[in-house]
């Protein structure tokens, strides 16, 4: 049988009964434990929100995933019961957000762009590299695009007028990031 998170005692707005349980891929207790609490669970007996959030305390973010996490929600009420498991690998679901502080420049016929890595993503920005996909549109209607990685800043030959920019993690070839805005240069 799967055995009981350690969970601080109180757990803060949990209801005294609410069971914790968790299990490893092959069904032995697992190495999880309580790292916090927020607002998902509410009814007439919990008046007060209550979530439950456990971390894996032997994961590692840089190692390979050999096989997938598997995802396990079970809920009962007097009414109903639903079960649903789901597996994933982290890689498949990493998904940037869009670059921030784009900066345009025109000088003589070249654009000058620079931007900064998004605020979500992990430091060192050395260390962690994008890949990066640019797109513009010159006066006269044409359009362009570009794909950088490790870099975030770059000249672009012509009179662009419009540009946006997205990024992905290439370590895992994740989804790319939303678009940022496009820019008027």
């Amino acid at each position: 049988p799967p055995s009981p998170c350690p969970r601080p005692d109180p757990l803060p707005h949990a209801p005294p009964d609410l069971p914790v349980l968790c299990r490893s891929p092959g069904g032995a207790p697992g190495a999880w434990v309580y790292v916090g609490g927020g607002a998902a669970l509410q009814g007439p007996d919990w008046p007060q929100p209550f979530t439950v959030t456990l971390a894996d305390g032997t994961f590692c973010p840089f190692a390979e995933e050999p096989r997938p996490l598997e995802l396990a929600l079970e809920g009962i009420s007097a009414e109903s019961f639903v079960n649903i498991t789901r597996s994933l690998f982290l890689r498949d679901i990493v998904r940037p957000g869009p670059p921030q502080d784009v900066s345009a420049q025109s000088k003589g016929g070249r654009l000058h762009l620079s931007w900064a890595p998004p605020a979500s993503w992990s430091s060192p920005h050395s260390y962690f590299l994008l890949r990066y996909q640019l797109e513009y549109q010159h006066w006269d209607g044409t359009t362009g695009s570009l794909q950088l990685e490790g870099v975030t800043e770059t000249s672009v030959e012509g009179d662009v007028w419009w540009v946006q920019i997205r990024c992905q993690d290439p370590l895992v070839n994740s989804t790319w990031s939303p678009w940022t805005t496009w820019q008027k240069v």
